[in-house]
């Protein structure tokens, strides 16, 4: 066998061995009734243990009456706190009384010279039972830790929060000097304010001596000590001992007061009021001891150092909610006293109130209101009321709304000059009014209704070319919510055209004419059609309307021989249509013909003198001519007739041969 776990085998065999001889430990330490048991009487009062009382190894338990749900702040301080010199070891064990005997709750076991404080709230400050009974707290002196047995001062005091109403059954004490667990109180409380009110309202069978009011600790100026943040008392104070503002406890008749922080019954009944504004601003401890003279009776006690109201913050507050939904509401409530209440109502009327369910986490609290249908205004308000009786509330409103929907559609998204657009929509409510917007720049509008379904329709012609913006809207009333369709659009253009030119006669003499006639595609009279004619450098324009079928005519006369280039042209007639340019067509004009040279000719020469002369020449003139030509044996000959002439040809009819 390896000799390293040779070793272990035989190291562990021997532990087992020597653990078998060990007598075993309970888990719960008990010492309840070992040595020195001692009935306290009453609650808030010190609990001396002088020096070399409890003894290393010796064990003293002391008997408490304490109330379920009440909280008490428990704790061993004294002389033998010292971190320093640590002597003294003292440890603190709780157990609970039971019909079977002493049932172990929980051991405080600080190293020597620590104080120690007994608790079960999980911050190791303050004690909360359960139930009420009797509580043994077992004060041991460790026999193995301790070195010595100093003075020690054992508290068990009830602790008060501030602003909030406390009860105590107090009775008168005996004659006899008797101590009794009711004949007297003492409630503990920190504060830093810098003013107490403190309340005692008395009943009619009861006659109070007196309230005292004594600051015990001060950790800011050194003054008594902190323990897990929990403040303890300067304890030398604790029993009459005065530093100062600080200690002076105590509850003799004639003992030590603070004039300025007491007061005092006349009678019974006599209510007591301490108002005391403390000038040092430091977080501080305190003790009210309340003292009754004469009967008995249940006091209600009240420290007050909130003197404002308690806040309300409404949180994510809306306007407008979807009608027959449920609606969240969300408040933050802030107050220094502790709320004795808090509600949430809401009401669609204003008069009748119903109230709504809400969950709170810490300061903040949800509540959800039933939804309501369209149109309703629902009012609604947190209220709330704290510990010191102050009632306030926060309201807000919101209309509940349904919402509605506009969709449109268009049958066309490019339009012709002159076409109209036809648009088509559904809205979710019947008969209904709707507003259509055409928009180009600015928007015109037009009403119309919905049907039965829902259903709407629009025809419109456009007045501009361009691209339109459509879209429908419903502006909404008191219950349904305002809705717009998504925008459409379409454009709008001039109707493509075209145009022809024809001329009747593309070859004339000068002073000829010939028809221009053509057509223009959009059948539609009146249409202005211009004839642009070029020859050279010279320019003319010729008009002609259209008639019904599209169709013109007119009659061009040149002026001057050349090419003459012609274009028909109709222009863009506002929205309706883009206008046209024919192709060039050619017109030749040559000189003047035979026949039109004799009219000219005729004109000038049968005016007289010239007639006379005219004859005289044509006579020799012709008769000289056909002495030469038969002389010649020329031969004068009419060209064989032609087919009858087209009108255009007019001036040609006669051509020579020689």
């Amino acid at each position: 066998m390896h000799p390293q776990r040779n070793w272990r085998l035989s190291t562990a065999v021997a532990i087992i061995l020597l653990l078998s001889f060990v007598e075993p430990v309970s888990a719960a330490p008990y010492y309840a009734y070992d040595g020195t048991f001692i009935n306290v009487p009453r609650l808030g009062w010190p609990v001396m243990i002088p020096e070399n009382y409890t003894l290393p190894g010796d064990v003293s338990t002391y008997n408490y009456t304490l109330e379920g749900g009440h909280t008490y702040h428990a704790y061993l301080i004294g002389e033998y706190v010292n971190l320093t010199t640590h002597t003294t070891d003292y440890d603190v064990f709780l157990y609970r009384e039971t019909q079977t005997g002493a049932k172990f709750m929980s051991s405080h076991t600080e190293a020597a010279g620590y104080p120690e404080q007994v608790s079960n709230d999980g911050s190791g400050r303050y004690l909360t039972p359960s139930v009420s009974g009797n509580y043994y707290f077992t004060v041991r002196n460790d026999l193995l830790e301790s070195n010595g047995s100093e003075a020690a001062v054992l508290m068990v005091v009830e602790r008060l929060e501030l602003n909030t109403w406390y009860s105590r059954y107090l009775t008168e004490p005996s004659d006899e000097g008797e101590i009794r667990y009711d004949s007297g109180w003492v409630y503990e409380f920190t504060s830093s304010d810098t003013r107490l009110k403190i309340d005692v309202e008395v009943p009619e069978t009861l006659d109070m001596y007196e309230a005292r009011l004594y600051i015990v600790g001060n950790t800011k100026k050194k003054v008594g000590l902190t323990v897990n943040g929990a403040p303890n008392p300067w304890w030398r104070g604790l029993n009459g001992t005065t530093d100062g503002v600080y200690g002076g406890v105590n509850d003799d008749p004639q003992g030590f007061r603070h004039l300025n922080m007491s007061d005092s019954c006349e009678t019974g009944g006599e209510d007591m009021l301490i108002d005391y504004k403390q000038p040092l601003k430091d977080e501080l401890l305190y003790q009210l001891v309340l003292l009754p003279e004469y009967g008995n009776g249940t006091i209600n006690v009240r420290v007050q150092t909130d003197f404002d109201l308690p806040k309300i913050t409404l949180l994510d507050t809306v306007t407008e909610v979807n009608s027959g939904e449920e609606v969240p509401v969300r408040c933050r409530v802030e107050d220094r006293s502790p709320l004795t209440s808090v509600s949430l109502l809401y009401s669609t009327d204003s008069r009748n109130w119903s109230e709504a369910p809400y969950t709170s986490n810490d300061e903040l609290y949800n509540g959800t209101i039933p939804g309501q249908g369209p149109g309703a205004v629902v009012i609604y308000k947190w209220v709330v009321v704290d510990s010191l009786g102050n009632e306030v509330y926060k309201s807000s409103q919101y209309k509940a709304m349904r919402s509605t929907s506009v969709v449109i559609s268009l049958d066309k998204e490019k339009v012709l000059g002159g076409d109209y657009v036809l648009l088509s929509g559904k809205m979710s409510l019947p008969e209904t009014k709707v507003q259509v917007y055409y928009k180009q720049d600015t928007a015109t509008k037009f009403d119309v209704t919905t049907d039965e379904d829902g259903f709407f329709s629009h025809v419109f012609s456009p007045s501009k070319l361009g691209t339109w913006e459509v879209y429908a809207e419903y502006a909404g009333d008191k219950s349904y919510r305002s809705s717009a369709s998504s925008h459409q659009s379409f454009v709008v253009e001039r109707k493509p055209t075209s145009v022809t030119l024809n001329i009747s006669a593309p070859v004339i003499g000068l002073g000829s004419s010939t028809n221009v006639t053509g057509a223009f595609s959009e059948a539609r009279v009146g249409y202005e059609v211009r004839i642009d004619a070029r020859c050279g450098g010279n320019q003319t324009t010729l008009l002609a309307l259209t008639d019904n079928e599209g169709h013109f005519i007119t009659l061009f006369t040149p002026e001057i021989q050349g090419e003459w280039t012609l274009q028909a042209i109709v222009d863009a007639d506002g929205i309706y249509t883009e206008g046209a340019r024919s192709s060039f067509e050619k017109l030749y004009v040559g000189g003047p013909t035979i026949s039109k040279q004799i009219d000219t000719l005729k004109t000038t020469a049968m005016k007289p003198p010239y007639v006379y002369g005219l004859g005289a020449v044509l006579g020799g003139s012709i008769g000289g001519c056909l002495y030469l030509a038969k002389k010649k044996g020329l031969i004068f000959k009419k060209k064989e007739a032609e087919p009858a002439p087209d009108e255009k040809a007019e001036d040609e009819d006669f051509d020579f041969e020689l």
